[in-house]
């Protein structure tokens, strides 16, 4: 699905959908057909939507919130406050200390396949890699190849298909709202973590001098997350799937890339340019991905300007 696709199914001309309007005043539109029109329902559903009422932010306590971070010993059951948002600590959250060590991982199957290919910036490594695998025992990078296609083609034990499919048609539907979230709470909230601007100023990702650079990198952002959201598009060798890939890929080789970068201006022995491992971690690492997750998914569900 590509993002013309996707505007048209969930903003059809016909239906201005940034305005005050009533369920009464769709209904007696004279010019509806048959009473109503297909898309009223996504309509009315999307103007009707309630993001501070959502099952997720009601809080089965009424204990004071704590501040996060606290230097007490959370449990479950303790009503946390962080960033405007309040949640109940459950068995499912962990603390700084807890995720600390995923700073130190970066992405090793598709690293190595990197290395393997002997990749160069630009190149479509999937590409690359499919044909590898193709090519018999004497291909280049042939065995590291087939063993990470056929690791990313596994899907995971938890996974529960018609949830997804359940997510991916909820965030078409209210995808106008979704993507005020990730423009104006996940974007400006994420980027401005220190923990991760210094790979985004490393890459030049939001701070480009080139004209229309940001937007064309935001534009390819929005384009990755409309091909994962058509139903079985996260499924093994489809579109969505694939593209996934390709920005772990990305990730890759931005990370090698800032890490290469380091020891050529370290000289071996730290100075300019050198990446501090020891503050920042690996470059794009799992951390960092963890929160970006969180950032496309939490903050769009519960995000109160949505």
């Amino acid at each position: 699905m590509q993002a013309g696709q996707l505007r048209r199914i969930c903003c059809p001309p016909q239906a201005p959908i940034f305005y005050t309007v009533t369920p009464s005043q769709i209904e007696d539109d004279p010019t509806a057909e048959g009473g109503e029109k297909a898309w009223q329902p996504p309509v009315l559903a999307m103007l009707s939507f309630d993001a501070l009422n959502l099952r997720s932010r009601r809080l089965a306590t009424d204990a004071a919130p704590i501040e996060w971070p606290s230097a007490a010993a959370l449990v479950r059951g303790d009503c946390v406050s962080c960033y405007g948002q309040r949640f109940v600590w459950g068995a499912e959250h962990r603390t700084a200390a807890q995720l600390a060590p995923l700073r130190r991982r970066g992405d090793a199957p598709a690293d190595g396949l990197l290395q393997a290919l002997g990749a160069r910036p630009g190149d479509d490594v999937l590409a690359l890699a499919q044909r590898a695998a193709e090519l018999g025992a004497d291909g280049v990078g042939q065995r590291e190849a087939v063993e990470f296609l056929a690791q990313a083609s596994q899907l995971p034990p938890w996974l529960d298909e018609a949830m997804l499919a359940r997510g991916q048609a909820v965030f078409l539907q209210y995808s106008p709202v979704a993507l005020l979230s990730l423009f104006y709470i996940s974007l400006v909230g994420g980027f401005s973590a220190p923990l991760i601007t210094k790979v985004l100023m490393g890459t030049g990702y939001l701070t480009s001098a080139k004209k229309g650079k940001v937007m064309e990198r935001l534009v390819d952002t929005h384009q990755m997350v409309a091909r994962c959201l058509e139903e079985g598009a996260l499924l093994p060798g489809a579109e969505g799937h694939e593209a996934v890939l390709r920005v772990r890929f990305l990730h890759s080789s931005v990370r090698r890339r800032m890490l290469c970068h380091g020891k050529r201006g370290a000289g071996g022995a730290g100075g300019a340019g050198a990446w501090d491992s020891a503050t920042y971690g690996v470059p794009v690492n799992q951390e960092d991905l963890a929160a970006t997750l969180l950032a496309f998914s939490y903050n769009v569900r519960n995000s109160p300007a949505a």
